[in-house]
């Protein structure tokens, strides 16, 4: 439920120190080509971006390649990952 995800989302942004940016698009997760998206990628490719957080990671893509392509930009970038309801936080060993 969309209603759901926006509001775990803003309870996780509401502990949050520092500045959270939103990048929401109503686009499937099929496609990465997607207007919100790309302004994300472009954020990330600037050094603007320390974590991308979503509710759960087909939010991101549906393809596990897709997926682990980002995970490995992210990985180098530096920026971490966080997914609420996947349990999923790239920035610790675990993740």
């Amino acid at each position: 439920d969309k209603r759901s995800q926006i509001s775990d989302l803003e309870k996780w942004a509401s502990t949050q120190d520092g500045e959270v940016v939103w990048y929401r698009d109503k686009f499937t997760g099929k496609t990465m080509d997607r207007p919100s998206w790309n302004k994300l990628v472009m954020a990330m490719e600037s050094g603007k971006v320390s974590k991308v957080v979503v509710w759960r990671l087909d939010r991101l893509g549906r393809t596990a390649k897709g997926l682990t392509a980002l995970f490995d930009d992210l990985t180098t970038r530096k920026i971490g990952l966080f997914s609420l309801r996947d349990s999923l936080d790239l920035s610790t060993p675990a993740g």
